[in-house]
């Protein structure tokens, strides 16, 4: 768990939440780099990467989303419903 003060975009008032990061995104680019591979195996490889992206997104249709999961693996049956919030990074200043 994280604690940390938002700001809103359009609202100057700040909220001190508690929060379990589930994607904290990077400002950078995540690659393969085939820069010292001959063109026709970065090509091979492009193509490869684009089938095991088609894979990867029937794969992710089949399984739980984390509510579900819940409900299975924990049987929780809680009357809390879970809040999904995205917070902007540059909004955020992480205080505990």
């Amino acid at each position: 768990m994280v604690k940390i003060r938002y700001t809103k975009n359009g609202v100057r008032e700040d909220s001190d939440r508690t929060i379990v990061p589930t994607y904290v995104p990077e400002h950078a680019m995540k690659a393969l780099d085939v820069t010292a591979l001959p063109e026709a195996e970065q090509e091979r490889l492009a193509g490869l990467y684009k089938e095991y992206e088609e894979y990867y997104h029937v794969a992710a249709t089949q399984i739980f989303n984390f509510e579900d999961w819940l409900s299975h693996t924990q049987g929780d049956s809680s009357d809390h419903e879970l809040k999904w919030r995205t917070f902007v990074m540059e909004n955020t200043e992480f205080i505990g």
